[in-house]
Order: C-alpha cells, then structure tokens, then sequence
C-alpha cells in the first residue's frame, strides 16, 4: 500500500473530477501522482525532454510503461496505441511533438493527461513549437505538474481549462543551505578544498563555460561537461558514471536544471540564474536524499552587472 503525502493526495482527488494544476516542490513526488492514477485510469505523460522520459522508464521497469516518440514508425506508434487503449489501467510516455501526432493519427484518447515540467511549455524550442498540443483532447483532463509556476503559465492554462482548479505547495527545505561568495572563478575560492571526497555539480549558463570549467578541474578531479547539445547515448553515460560515482563533477548547462533524479549534496552556480522560478528549481536538484546540502553562489561586480537582479513574476 502506497502511503500519499497530503498533496499529492489532494492532486489525485482534484483531478479526477476536473482539470488541475499542481505547484509541488521538486523532489516532492509529483510523479508518484501520476503513477498512482494510472492504476485505474489511461494517463498520458508528456516530457519536455526525452532524457526525463528515459529516466521515468529506467526508474520504474517493474511497471512496464509505454513511450511514443518521434523515433518510432508509423506501424510501431499504432502497436503502441492500441496496447494503451486495451487496458484500463495504463500510462504511457510521449513527448509535446508526439503527442499533437497521437490527437491526430491515433484512434486512442486517454483519461488523463500530465505535462509534467509544465512550467517550460513557453521555455523549450520544443514546446514553443507544439504550443498547441496544450490544446489537444480537448474533453480530457488536464494536470499540469511543476515545482514552480509564472503567473504568465497560469494564465495560459486557464485558457485552455477555465474550470481549472489550483492547488500550491511551497515546501521549505531547511537542509539546504546557502552560501555566497565574492570571487569570480574557482582557482580565486577555497571551494576546491572543501569540496574534497564528495561529488558536485556545477550549473553554469554556456557551453563554452562548461567546456572552461571542465577543462579547469579535471587538473584535480574526474570531471566530465554535460549540455542539450550533447548526443542522447552521451548524456545518458554521464548520468549513469555519476549515479555509479564514477565521476566526482559534472560541469553542466540548464540541460540538467529539472526532471532527471541524481543524489548529490554540494552544487555551485558559477552565474546567477535568469530569475527566482529558475533559481529555485536549481536548487533543488540537490538535498533529495534528505541530508544537509550546500549551494554554493560564486557572485562577483560583473556576474551582479551582467545578470541583474532575480526576478520572481
């Protein structure tokens, strides 16, 4: 028997009735959610990125999910539909691409849809480009799933589903902790020396900085980059070295700001984010094991000058 925390419960209730957004905090269980409804209801769940996809499947072999994605042929997808329409109780993976395909080409409508990581509909080349697949089954219900939302999502999504009923839950993790300081690079702190025998991350905005800092420490440590611009098999064997604590770095862009689960205590942002929304779901990639974790901000006069200040809505 799975034991529900009060809002994912309350998610599980709303949107059997009606459409629903949830604001859960990251490491939360937001996914729980839809696992659960997919006991006794046909749910689909759209992924802005096929690693979280991936990462959903590798996690929860057991429970046999199904995936439509652009890589598969016409005769595959059809296979795939008709596997989920045959029980009741099913969840599939798709993308926002995949899915406006599914509206059209397949005879198969679920129960429920989910876009988890919904906050990034209007943020990723891919869901700006299939905005409308927000608009697809338009008598099915809607979930939309993130840690945080802007007001301008919000606004959105009441387009789509003016009955749309609400519910947040901002979490304060006090075992996160935060720490500033006024240096603008590595080789100027003393962070190397207290980051000794543990992994890290360290978010930084450019491939180029990624490629800088990479090259910096692997002097000391295993180190290895990670970006969008990466192949998929590629990305995929940095996760799993640093899951297997193969590698004590990963050097990374925004590609790892979200979805992809890792436990790990000590991050650095080597920039300041865009905005608050973005700066909280950075840190909240660390901490999701439960114990003490450190951010550590590298601010200096030119990062200040350069990013301005965080910006909530």
């Amino acid at each position: 028997m799975i034991c529900l925390k009060k809002y994912q419960a309350l998610t599980i209730q709303s949107i059997k009735k009606q459409s629903t957004l949830a604001e859960l905090p990251a490491g939360y269980g937001k996914s729980l959610v839809f696992w659960n409804l997919a006991r006794n209801k046909r749910v689909i769940v759209v992924e802005p990125l096929l690693s979280i996809i991936n990462d959903q499947i590798e996690n929860n072999k057991n429970r046999t999910p199904l995936k439509i994605t652009g890589e598969l042929s016409q005769k595959e997808k059809s296979d795939i539909a008709f596997e989920f329409m045959s029980n009741e109780g099913s969840l599939m993976f798709t993308t926002p691409e995949s899915l406006y395909y599914i509206y059209k080409k397949l005879d198969c409508t679920p129960d429920i849809i989910v876009f988890d990581e919904a906050d990034t509909i209007q943020l990723y080349s891919s869901y700006r480009s299939t905005l409308k697949s927000v608009f697809t089954f338009p008598n099915v219900k809607k979930l939309f799933l993130s840690a945080t939302f802007k007001k301008q999502d919000i606004k959105l999504f009441k387009k789509v589903c003016p009955r749309l009923k609400i519910i947040k839950h901002r979490k304060i993790k006090n075992h996160i902790l935060l720490h500033h300081h006024n240096i603008e690079n590595l080789k100027e702190s003393d962070l190397l020396q207290q980051l000794n025998n543990k992994q890290w991350m360290i978010f930084v905005r450019t491939r180029n900085q990624a490629e800088q800092y990479s090259t910096l420490l692997s002097q000391y440590y295993k180190v290895e980059k990670y970006h969008g611009k990466m192949s998929k098999r590629n990305r995929e064997l940095i996760e799993g070295k640093f899951r297997n604590k193969e590698i004590d770095i990963i050097v990374t862009t925004q590609a790892l700001n979200r979805g992809i689960d890792f436990k790990f205590n000590h991050l650095i942002l080597a920039n300041l984010p865009e905005n608050f929304n973005e700066f909280i779901q950075i840190c909240s990639r660390v901490g999701r094991n439960g114990l003490e974790s450190n951010v550590h901000i590298m601010i200096s006069e030119f990062n200040i000058y350069k990013n301005g200040k965080l910006k909530g809505d």
